[in-house]
């Protein structure tokens, strides 16, 4: 970092002395477009071996002050990165107080950089085209009273010293960076991320004195659904060797929008009393910090030791996150063939949402492909080691309300870990989940425990009634491999047990639940109250086993002096249906009259089947068969069967008659 540092000064260094230079040759230049030969030689070591081109027009200008203006210049791509260059800068100004030029420390008015674009790629295997310039350092042209190249006795270099860069003594009145655009292009996460309408004032400048910086930037990401709009300010210290950077009360505004975040525009605001970026020892230390995303609040601490293969510490303590705010609600992929967009409008690959196309909710962005890689990001902890610790008081989530939460982080070597906690509903819940990045595809390992959870003001949160009350137990433990959403489905495998204490299902009826459409028919229904539909269950269990993506359940069980209910079936995640049964099985007196006949179902064994897609579940039971067969255990069938016995008999008995009457007569 330190050295891609130092190469990004150089670059803007060159162009000041281009600058600063033309301004000087003024009496002895009719046109300095003629040189530009001679200035790109003199910025070859800058450039790492990569071209430079000055298409652009160098103007020159006397009054009121000594000025240049460069127009574009053009930074070659590295190589096998050949599609667009590396960097452009279409226009770059400078003024120059004329007595200052005759000190050691010039005093430049202003200091302009217009419409830059930095195009950054990444390809499939993971190689870029800006590493080049982190590995070796190119020793800076040694300027008289700008820049100085010495050894660490202060005396000039010798071969063999290593240099030692030290940025010019200047004054400046004014540093503007208009309109910069650095894009990445990220072929192995598949996603391209944009930094765009980038705006910096800095100044005054004064030697090494600290500099009043602001700006403001958009960003977008592709494959994330998310846009940002941005602003910064802070006071920024340097050192002349550009290995300390002190940014003294950092604030950071953004407003995120997307479908990432529902369409909605969230405002969070980052405050670090002094962050502090030593690259000599390299290392970044951002603590305390205070975090606000909409109206919730926290405060944290970060630190970074070592850029390569960096070391880092986190905390994060939040008195309320609610996600329900933060996090869309469902995600589509849509048929992208289908789409017709304007490069201009929301939802093309070349559109940038401004700062009002965000407040005002005009940005839309694609949606997730689920083909796309879902660890990818978690790549880059392949060399990291990270350990961190998120606390959050209260944790609103689909609805539901976690208390205490507390997630432990740890990544090392490609292994990616989560030890959550928290309180659930007078329970609490508990897990481990390990991500294994390092193995191709990515493997996922996860146990989970719930605790004496109560499922009533579950059902209360999630559906406004508590239609089933008690104590939930659950343990498990899953495993899967992949790389994609659909993989880690259909590799999905595991097993858990559950079981409900003191359940109390308070809207079965079970004789509605039977009788179903008939029930209404029925005298009794009338006359039901809160109490007779209160079914209380001695013991509810059963166990899960999961295989490629499809849910099991063989052995649900649930007892009341009432009722028993048995269940088997199963679940698929995969292509979400469901081919499941269950059986009530009255254990009381179970008698009615329906249709002028009298029916008693205790302990009668009555099905009822869930069939189909999760969106429309057909359900079936098996009552008519059951009636028949009681039917015909009933007194008036066996009366009726009798009858129709002896009219079968009579009429054979008339019908023998008939016959031997038409056989007798002549």
């Amino acid at each position: 970092m330190k050295r891609f540092l130092k190469w990004s000064f150089g670059i803007l260094i060159f162009l000041v002395i281009i600058l600063i230079g033309t301004t000087l040759a003024l009496p002895y230049l009719i046109d300095p477009n003629e040189y530009k030969d001679d200035i790109i030689a003199q910025a070859k070591p800058y450039m790492q071996g990569r071209d430079l081109k000055i298409p652009g027009d160098i103007k020159l200008s006397i009054f009121p002050w000594l000025g240049a203006e460069v127009g574009e210049v053009v930074i070659g791509n590295a190589e096998g990165f050949i599609l667009k260059p590396f960097m452009t800068i279409k226009h770059s100004k400078i003024h120059i107080r004329f007595l200052s030029l005759f000190s050691d420390q010039p005093e430049i008015g202003s200091l302009e950089f217009k419409d830059i674009v930095v195009n950054l790629q990444q390809d499939t295997e993971g190689r870029n085209n800006w590493s080049d310039l982190t590995e070796s350092e190119t020793a800076m042209i040694n300027q008289p009273g700008f820049i100085k190249v010495a050894n660490g006795a202060g005396m000039p270099t010798k071969a063999g010293d290593k240099n030692e860069f030290n940025i010019p003594n200047l004054k400046i009145s004014a540093l503007h960076f208009y309109n910069v655009k650095i894009e990445l292009d990220d072929k192995k996460s598949r996603d391209v991320l944009t930094l765009s309408k980038l705006n910096i004032d800095a100044g005054p400048i004064d030697n090494l004195n600290p500099i009043p910086v602001k700006g403001k930037f958009n960003f977008h990401s592709k494959k994330q659904e998310v846009a940002a709009a941005a602003a910064f300010a802070s006071a920024l210290t340097i050192t002349s060797k550009l290995d300390d950077f002190n940014f003294k009360k950092f604030i950071l505004n953004i407003n995120i929008s997307g479908k990432a975040v529902n369409n909605k525009v969230i405002k969070t605001s980052l405050k670090i009393p002094e962050l502090h970026i030593q690259t000599n020892e390299e290392k970044i230390t951002a603590k305390p910090l205070t975090l606000k995303i909409d109206d919730m609040h926290g405060e944290g601490r970060f630190t970074l030791k070592r850029f390569n293969k960096p070391i880092i510490r986190l905390g994060l303590d939040m008195k309320k996150l609610d996600l329900d705010k933060l996090l869309p609600k469902t995600r589509s992929v849509k048929n992208k063939s289908a789409q017709q967009t304007d490069k201009t409008q929301p939802g093309s690959e070349e559109y940038i949402p401004t700062v009002d196309d965000i407040l005002t909710g005009k940005d839309k962005v694609e949606a997730i492909d689920k083909s796309a890689r879902l660890f990818a990001p978690l790549a880059v902890f392949g060399g990291t080691d990270m350990q961190g610790t998120i606390k959050i008081n209260q944790l609103l989530m689909n609805k539901l309300e976690l208390n205490k939460v507390k997630i432990s982080l740890i990544a090392r070597s490609g292994l990616v870990s989560a030890l959550p906690s928290a309180e659930l509903y007078s329970g609490t819940y508990s897990g481990d989940i390990q991500i294994n990045t390092k193995q191709k595809p990515a493997s996922l390992t996860s146990r989970h425990k719930f605790h004496n959870v109560q499922i009533g003001p579950i059902m209360l949160d999630l559906y406004g009634k508590q239609t089933l009350t008690g104590r939930l137990n659950f343990q498990g433990q899953f495993y899967s491999r992949g790389d994609t959403q659909k993989a880690i489905t259909e590799n999905l495998s595991g097993d858990g047990q559950f079981s409900v204490r003191e359940a109390k299902l308070k809207t079965l009826d079970v004789k509605q639940l039977i009788l179903k459409d008939n029930y209404e028919k029925l005298e009794f229904a009338k006359e039901k109250t809160e109490d007779k539909q209160v079914t209380v269950f001695k013991t509810m269990r059963g166990t899960l086993r999961i295989k490629e993506g499809v849910v099991y359940n063989k052995d649900f069980s649930a007892i009341s002096r009432r009722v028993h209910l048995k269940g088997q079936g199963y679940t698929s995640l995969v292509d979400e249906t469901v081919k499941y049964t269950v059986t009530t099985i009255p254990k009381k007196s179970f008698g009615f009259n329906f249709g002028g006949k009298r029916y008693d179902l205790k302990n009668k064994n009555i099905r009822t089947h869930f069939t189909g897609p999760w969106s429309r579940i057909e359900i079936d039971n098996e009552l008519e068969e059951v009636l028949k067969a009681e039917f015909k255990q009933s007194k008036l069938y066996k009366e009726k069967r009798a009858k129709e016995e002896e009219v079968k008999d009579f009429l054979k008995e008339e019908m023998d008659k008939l016959k031997k009457k038409f056989k007798d007569k002549p």
